[in-house]
């Protein structure tokens, strides 16, 4: 659990990155913790990574319903992870877009998915990237595609996250 300064601190350092880079990617875990709920709010865009399983798909629906009705999030982006086939990793976006066109009014964007393969637990063990390890497997052919996806899709420059707006208007009225 973040404290307010810790929040606070937490933002300062990424808005004073000094480092280029193309995507931030912030791993904030399952559930709709308040930490969960402050980065994402944060994020200028939220990728949602689900499994199969009924309760993923629970918290993944739970997590995208309280960011749109509290923060006012309407879009979304989906990897569907350790699925058998892309068949599968289909029908669990097809599932997640019906409820969510059913109760909700938001977007959700299929980025990809990742099949199910014991060589992710190898090269964990191993602290290596899969897609170094086994490069040519189709696991690693499924990151290639993910991050291809999310790089053609990346978010605009500037920020859009409802906390990123409040940080900027803040520290824009401070410097005046």
């Amino acid at each position: 659990q973040l404290s307010v300064s810790e929040k606070t601190i937490l933002m300062d350092k990424l808005e004073s990155l000094k480092t280029k880079f193309d995507i931030l990617l912030i791993d904030t875990g399952a559930g709709i913790h308040s930490d969960v709920m402050y980065l994402n709010s944060a994020a200028s865009e939220v990728l949602v990574v689900a499994t199969p399983e009924p309760t993923s798909l629970t918290d993944a629906y739970a997590l995208m319903k309280v960011l749109h009705q509290e923060y006012r999030v309407k879009r979304f982006k989906l990897v569907v992870n350790r699925t058998e086939s892309g068949a599968e990793a289909m029908a669990v976006y097809q599932h997640l877009l019906s409820v969510a066109d059913r109760f909700l009014n938001i977007q959700i964007e299929y980025v990809g998915h990742l099949l199910e393969d014991k060589r992710l637990s190898q090269a964990v063990l191993s602290r290596q990237l899969v897609t170094e390890l086994f490069p040519d497997t189709p696991v690693s052919k499924c990151f290639e595609t993910v991050s291809k996806n999310l790089f053609e899709t990346k978010a605009a420059t500037q920020m859009t996250g409802n906390v990123q707006f409040f940080w900027r208007t803040l520290i824009s009225e401070v410097r005046v």
